[in-house]
């Protein structure tokens, strides 16, 4: 009878250790599960859209964006290289001034489309390219009686020639030596229909008219 009562106890005993894990077991997987799926959904949540990044902004490139038909600039082309010129980027100032050198007669995307006529003293001015975009600032020189620009040896003797390059410059009329791949500084005496003053020499076909200028 002992022996009976003893294994019943011991039965219930076992009994009470397999449910007591059973009920644990199952908790602790439960909340494991739960954070995972909340840390996902956080994350999914709270992520930005991606985005491309803007382009870096360009001082040079917005000079030349500034600019508008009908401006005047302060620049000129470089008497030493043509592909250069004596400003890093262009600057409206007051068609009125004496160092307004050029006026800008159009504003394009492509050197072509300026249309410009070398020995009209008409040339274009190439911003860097920015974001896929190129500026072409169409100018032409504006020339002041008095004030000078340089000029070559004309093919034949004793004839002195104006050049597409030569026109866009401006050089100091007091000066004795000239770059190389000119001769002559010429002073400009004045833009006429026909007629050029006395003690100037002319080039015909200037804009429909004369352009006159003197050997200083």
């Amino acid at each position: 009878m002992l022996i009976a009562v003893l294994i019943g106890i011991a039965a219930a005993n076992g009994s009470g250790k397999g449910s007591n894990a059973g009920s644990t077991s199952s908790p602790s997987e439960t909340p494991s599960t739960s954070r995972t799926s909340d840390l996902t959904g956080d994350t999914d949540s709270t992520r930005s859209p991606s985005r491309s990044p803007s382009p870096t902004p360009d001082p040079t490139f917005d000079a030349f964006d500034a600019i508008s038909v009908g401006d005047c600039l302060d620049a000129y082309q470089d008497p030493y290289d043509s592909d250069e010129w004596s400003e890093e980027m262009p600057d409206a100032v007051s068609c009125g001034r004496s160092d307004a050198y050029l006026k800008v007669t159009g504003v394009e995307d492509s050197s072509s489309s300026c249309d410009s006529e070398a020995l009209d003293g008409e040339s274009w001015w190439r911003s860097p390219t920015h974001d896929g975009d190129t500026i072409y600032l169409c100018v032409r020189r504006q020339f002041r009686e008095g004030e000078c620009f340089l000029g070559k040896t004309g093919s034949k003797k004793g004839r002195i020639a104006i050049s597409g390059h030569g026109l866009m410059t401006s050089w100091s009329c007091s000066k004795d030596t000239v770059p190389k791949g000119f001769k002559y500084i010429l002073q400009f005496t004045g833009y006429y229909e026909s007629r050029c003053p006395d003690g100037s020499r002319r080039w015909d076909d200037f804009r429909r008219g004369v352009l006159c200028a003197r050997v200083v």
